[in-house]
């Protein structure tokens, strides 16, 4: 699945509802009905528009009132949510650009979409009968957007960065063992 795909699924869940789990719902059943590669490609693509977002904290603090982090996660979700058009422009104009937009009238607690971040999860469980797999991704999983340096390269956290107080020893670097993520070789 490209990124005109996913668009074209979300922007398509809003017009099949305006309630944000049946807007879930709907897309769990339109990616069942997909491979599993597709899942995983509509995985990825919320989590590289999810990174994008994460420039966008300062306008969500100021909109929601310093959020929390898990708050922070449903707003990018909500703005997901909105589509392409409207995503982008916020992305490339945050300033005050929530005035006007979806939601702009509603209180700041709808603006989140929770639902979205299990959408992929479920959808995965329904075509492969495996729970949690994209949390521990195997060999099977190699969607076209599921690349060998992306499958072993930590992500970038949408978490406020840490602060050491300087009194303990900095983390040991985190490890990924061999093979994790990577299809298996050919012989």
């Amino acid at each position: 699945m490209e990124m005109t795909g996913f668009w074209d699924l979300v922007e398509a869940s809003a017009l099949a509802s305006d309630d944000p789990a049946e807007r879930a719902n709907w897309l769990v059943g339109q990616l069942a009905a997909r491979s599993a590669d597709e899942v995983v490609d509509f995985h990825l693509h919320r989590l590289t528009l999810s990174e994008r977002a994460s420039t966008l904290r300062a306008e969500a603090d100021r909109v929601l009132g310093r959020c929390s982090d898990d708050r922070f996660q449903r707003f990018v979700q909500w703005a997901i949510g909105q589509g392409e058009t409207w995503f982008t422009h916020l992305i490339t104009s945050p300033g005050p650009a929530l005035a006007g937009f979806p939601g702009s009238g509603r209180r700041a607690s709808a603006l989140g979409w929770e639902q979205l971040l299990y959408v992929a999860p479920r959808a995965y469980r329904q075509v492969t009968g495996r729970a949690n797999s994209l949390l521990d991704p195997t060999p099977s999983m190699t969607g076209a957007a599921l690349t060998a340096e992306r499958a072993v390269t930590p992500q970038p956290s949408l978490r406020r960065p840490h602060r050491p107080d300087h009194t303990t020893s900095p983390p040991a670097p985190a490890t990924v063992p061999e093979g994790f993520g990577l299809p298996p070789k050919r012989q």
